[in-house]
């Protein structure tokens, strides 16, 4: 995974990159977190997140519906 918005000024960017080369060819797929955004970052999505297990609040029905995908 990768998430390098700073691009080359990223130190996450160098980590992955001496990965890589470490690597010496093997098949990896990378997910680029910021062209490919997953649900649960969504900014609504993630406020839902907070809201509930860090604030410990109950969901409204609207923050719910964000959240559903991933209450247990």
């Amino acid at each position: 995974m990768q998430y390098t918005p700073r691009n080359e000024r990223s130190s996450a960017k160098k980590i992955l990159d001496a990965f890589i080369e470490e690597i010496n060819g093997l098949d990896i797929e990378k997910l680029d977190l910021v062209k490919d955004v997953p649900d649960l970052f969504l900014e609504k999505n993630l406020t839902a997140y907070i809201h509930r297990n860090y604030f410990g609040q109950e969901l409204s029905s609207t923050r719910r519906v964000y959240y559903s995908k991933w209450i247990v």
